[in-house]
């Protein structure tokens, strides 16, 4: 994950249909490369934050999305007081997994794409990553 604390898309208010509008932080996304259950896993990791409204503090969720994965899916929640609600592990594809909506899919794709990592990627996009060696996993 990246070591600073700065996001890397700032905070901005998105709307879901028939819901308050939350505000959406995407904190961090970086290539993540670490040996799985049925082999190597080599994708993305992120953590956002979201505000939803009336709420003084963040939900905060861990998402990865594996090389040919078409969405992201959610590798952990922690509610606002910090409890888990649920936490899987990087790239853990042995659980029942849930994605995000496309909105929220929308922005770490962009993420993705601002930093580099990627050379495809959207919502319904299977993910292939940039062949620059800034991509590459540590």
């Amino acid at each position: 994950m990246s070591v600073d604390n700065a996001p890397v898309l700032p905070a901005r208010e998105v709307t879901l249909p028939g819901a308050d509008p939350m505000i959406v932080t995407v904190m961090s996304v970086d290539r993540r490369a670490e040996a799985g259950v049925y082999g190597p896993m080599d994708g993305l990791d992120a953590q956002i934050k979201i505000l939803f409204g009336g709420d003084t503090d963040p939900d905060t969720l861990f998402l990865s999305r594996l090389a040919g994965e078409r969405w992201w899916l959610q590798d952990a929640h922690f509610g606002p007081s910090g409890l888990p609600l649920f936490s899987h592990g990087f790239g853990s594809r042995t659980v029942r997994k849930d994605g995000v909506p496309t909105e929220l899919d929308e922005l770490l794709c962009d993420a993705a794409r601002a930093r580099g990592l990627v050379s495809e990627i959207g919502p319904g996009i299977p993910l292939a990553f940039a062949t620059s060696s800034a991509s590459t996993p540590a």
